[in-house]
């Protein structure tokens, strides 16, 4: 489900690129940082299409929060809500993905606020450093996680693979779950 809030960003400047969806309420919030240009700016879907996107739905998956394959730009999430922190178009001059300002997260921060209220997660868990330097201090419920894309530069969009195998192992354990290394290649 997207909540398809109609709530623009603070500045009035931006488009809203891609809206966040999942479960509402849900058990967890994933938040990743802006869309990126071979995922979520052509689905308009956070987490879709790209390799990050894949290893992320994969890893749900296995982990029971997803009931889709790895390749759904539409996947059917369980207990799990996924958004981004910015929800514009990010890219540099030449198409390629660049970090959005702290002017830019901050005219979306409200946006993100509205959808913490609706959703309801007993955890927040923000993918990558900047992010969860970005919401830390305003919530007592965010978990800091690696960003999918740190598994997928270290070959894990390769199923079984050592960096997959590790995603899972690393989410799991922040989840608090026992996890198997089904789907992913092998079983430990």
């Amino acid at each position: 489900m997207s909540l398809k809030l109609d709530q623009p960003c603070r500045c009035g400047k931006h488009t809203l690129e891609c809206d966040g969806y999942g479960d509402v309420p849900a058990k967890y919030m994933f938040v990743g940082l802006s869309a990126g240009k071979l995922g979520a700016l052509i689905t308009k879907v956070p987490f879709t299409k790209d390799g990050s996107g894949r290893l992320l739905q994969r890893t749900l998956g296995s982990l029971g929060f997803s009931q889709s394959d790895e390749f759904s730009i539409k996947p059917r999430l369980n207990q799990v809500y996924i958004t981004n922190l910015a929800k514009g178009r990010y890219v540099d001059d030449k198409g390629n993905n660049r970090l959005p300002t702290n002017d830019e997260v901050y005219d979306w921060f409200p946006y993100l606020e509205h959808e913490i209220s609706i959703v309801k997660p007993l955890a927040i868990i923000t993918l990558g450093k900047l992010v969860f330097d970005s919401i830390h201090d305003n919530y007592d419920n965010v978990i800091y996680a690696k960003h999918p894309r740190w598994y997928f530069s270290h070959g894990g969009v390769k199923q079984g693979s050592k960096a997959s195998t590790q995603m899972l192992k690393d989410y799991g354990e922040l989840l608090g779950l026992q996890t198997t290394i089904q789907g992913f290649g092998r079983e430990q």
